[in-house]
């Protein structure tokens, strides 16, 4: 992670003990998805509402670290994503997430 990818995480997340958990700080970053219900209907849809500078700073981090030499056990967990039926951008997504559990214990 280089320094301005380290800014945009401490400008846009400030203090991280505002969050009580880390689900909360991926609502914030749009990553989380959001659930719409009706009646017996339930259904999730992606959240395009977040922040959306912190959320292209977790992607870019999530695009570094699924490389092989990067990060071998998100590369794997990446593949692993795919090999379940998962699509590309599905699979980014729950990379993100896992980065948003680890961003958030430090």
């Amino acid at each position: 992670m280089d320094t301005v990818l380290a800014a945009t995480f401490i400008a846009n997340i400030g203090v991280v003990n505002r969050f009580p958990k880390a689900n909360k700080l991926a609502k914030l970053a749009g990553i989380a998805p959001l659930e719409h219900s009706s009646g017996e209907s339930q259904r999730n849809y992606s959240n395009k509402l977040g922040n959306r500078e912190l959320n292209k700073a977790f992607y870019s981090l999530a695009l570094t670290q699924i490389r092989k030499n990067m990060n071998p056990i998100l590369y794997e967990y990446y593949q692993s994503k795919i090999k379940e039926g998962r699509k590309k951008k599905q699979a980014m997504v729950y990379v993100e997430r896992r980065l948003v559990n680890i961003v958030f214990s430090i």
